[in-house]
């Protein structure tokens, strides 16, 4: 299984939202046409000049939270654990395409 995590500016932990969990497989599927970058193994901080707004910002980044066994089976898109930015894909759009899938 992936996490889904619409990210905003700031620190952790109160810079994400947790979204659905998805398989790989529907990830790849689903953000098809989108890249993924991966970040780190430990949850990722977008730090921000303005931290003074941050709580109130919208998030701006999805992010996939991939689990070790889920990446050791699928090692052509993900190969290690950790997260992973789905490259110019926005929660909006996001949230879109998971609606649609559902719809």
């Amino acid at each position: 299984m992936a996490k889904i995590w619409y990210v905003k500016e700031g620190l952790r932990p109160n810079n994400a939202i947790a979204g659905p969990e998805l398989t790989l497989d529907q990830c790849i599927k689903l953000f098809q046409g989108f890249e993924f970058k991966y970040l780190a193994e430990q949850p990722p901080e977008f730090p921000s000049d303005r931290n003074d707004l941050t709580q109130i910002r919208d998030p701006r980044w999805v992010v996939l939270e991939i689990y070790s066994s889920e990446a050791s089976e699928n090692k052509l898109r993900f190969d290690k654990e950790g997260f992973y930015l789905v490259a110019d894909l926005i929660p909006n759009e996001a949230h879109n395409i998971l609606k649609r899938k559902n719809g």
